[in-house]
């Protein structure tokens, strides 16, 4: 389940037209985060982990998935609480490869976080895939991780930045500048990043 795809959910779903998206585009917007994220893993796009969370917690599913995406729904709706991004970065304080960076979160997953929080990092790595999301704005990448054990470092790269971004071809190797903003058990996120010059 790809958390950037949560905040784009109504929008995906009501484009493509989906049986779940009829249902609520005539039922009105979704009222709880549960059903937000089911019409997310219902999209093309989503997993198809339709009741994930209410699986997994129990009657502490709501919470749970509030939790885990509260970031991005703020992020997502910066402009609208008056919140502004972090600038791009021009400088930074850490670089890396990617599959090495990967490795020191499997290593200490808590002393990397603490390392990295909210520092900008120089990353650079075989692209394993590129996509856009158009509706925050955002393009990512994803890079080669060591192997399925590693997490996967993610940059979500600012529009600005989409044409090169689409131009990116699986095997490639890039390198981009990004802020780390935190880690799951699957991925490593680095957020407004750009190109390395």
């Amino acid at each position: 389940m790809k958390r950037s795809l949560f905040v784009l959910a109504l929008l995906a779903v009501l484009a493509v037209g989906t049986t779940s998206a009829r249902g609520y585009f005539f039922g009105g917007w979704p009222e709880t985060c549960l059903e937000m994220n089911d019409m997310v893993e219902a999209s093309p796009r989503g997993s198809g982990a339709v009741g994930i969370y209410q699986r997994a917690f129990g009657s502490e599913a709501e919470q749970a998935c509030r939790n885990d995406h509260i970031d991005d729904v703020r992020r997502a709706f910066a402009w609208a609480i008056g919140e502004s991004p972090q600038p791009i970065p021009s400088e930074f304080s850490y670089s890396a490869l990617a599959q090495d960076l990967s490795r020191e979160f499997q290593a200490d997953q808590y002393a990397a976080g603490q390392k990295y929080r909210g520092k900008a990092i120089r990353v650079t790595g075989t692209v394993e895939e590129a996509g856009t999301n158009v509706f925050i704005d955002e393009f990512e990448i994803e890079f080669d991780r060591p192997d399925y054990r590693h997490r996967a470092v993610e940059c979500r790269m600012m529009i600005r930045y989409g044409s090169w971004t689409e131009g990116l071809q699986d095997g490639e190797e890039v390198s981009v500048v990004g802020y780390f903003r935190d880690f799951t058990d699957y991925r490593i996120e680095l957020v407004d990043c750009r190109p390395a010059v």
